[in-house]
């Protein structure tokens, strides 16, 4: 073990099959199951990571060039991780471990947050309905923190936006919201009392559409999400109050749901001063 200048020591890894870092070899392989039965996720890159730092979440390990240990050796030593915890490598060991040819040099095990509660969660918030893509969840997860949205409701049929793309794809703004997981939305929806969401939004490509701006935003609003294929279900329609969508060219059906969330979530922002 080497001790660095801020008092913590690394644990240098030379060998690819090293069992400590089991968890970051073939880290694209991890799926939905692996959050749910370990309660573990894989935290790519160094701004996931610096956001994992400064986050409330739980870090397993970190596995990174010496290089990182250097530039964030303040927010490391405040966390006040085990020791053996703090895992380097070469750049080469390191590509050769995740078969990532151009890796970033940083990644670390974090710990999932418990979800929150659906009675508990924060409002305005958001609502994904079956959004399987990692991508997608992950650009949905930045919007949603960048324009102060403060809550991230997924049901069962959406990707865990703990996944290493999703993960990766927010820069981390996963671990700066409230996430909740609940079975069904109508299920969730019609146990809970409207004082509580007085304002339920979905965002679907119908005739009864109206666009964003037109919306009678209210602070404690919940906007629903879709998959692209199947859109949201009508038993959760029938509860909302409206339904919003961008306008499009007659030659193009729809935007991209990551894509649409960025302005409908803008509009509501402008509405509701929430950035001011």
């Amino acid at each position: 073990m080497n001790k660095t200048p801020n008092g913590f020591y690394l644990t240098e890894i030379t060998d690819i099959y090293d069992a400590r870092i089991a968890p970051y070899r073939v880290m694209t392989l991890r799926n939905a199951d692996s959050h749910n039965s370990d309660a573990t996720f894989i935290a790519d890159g160094k701004r996931v990571v610096e956001t994992l730092l400064r986050s409330t979440a739980g870090i397993r390990s970190i596995f990174a060039l010496p290089e990182f240990y250097e530039l964030y050796g303040e927010q490391i030593a405040a966390r006040n991780l085990p020791e053996g915890t703090l895992l380097a490598a070469s750049a080469e060991v390191m590509e050769n471990i995740t078969g990532f040819r151009h890796h970033s040099g940083v990644m670390a095990v974090g710990v999932r947050p418990a979800f929150v509660p659906f009675d508990k969660i924060e409002f305005p918030a958001i609502g994904l309905c079956g959004v399987i893509n990692p991508e997608n969840v992950g650009i949905i997860a930045r919007n949603c923190a960048g324009l102060g949205f403060r809550s991230l409701i997924i049901d069962e049929a959406t990707c865990s936006p703990y996944l290493r793309r999703a993960m990766r794809v927010s820069m981390g703004a996963t671990l700066l919201l409230h996430i909740c997981r609940v079975e069904s939305f109508p299920d969730a929806l019609t146990k809970i009392s409207t004082e509580r969401v007085p304002q339920i939004i979905a965002a679907e490509t119908l005739e009864n559409a109206v666009p964003p701006d037109a919306i009678a935003w209210k602070e404690r609003t919940l906007i629903l999400f879709g998959s692209e294929d199947k859109g949201i279900s009508a038993e959760t329609l029938a509860i909302c109050n409206a339904v919003t969508a961008i306008p499009v060219t007659p030659s193009v059906h729809s935007l991209n749901v990551a894509a649409a969330s960025s302005i409908i979530l803008y509009a509501a922002t402008a509405k509701l001063a929430i950035l001011n």
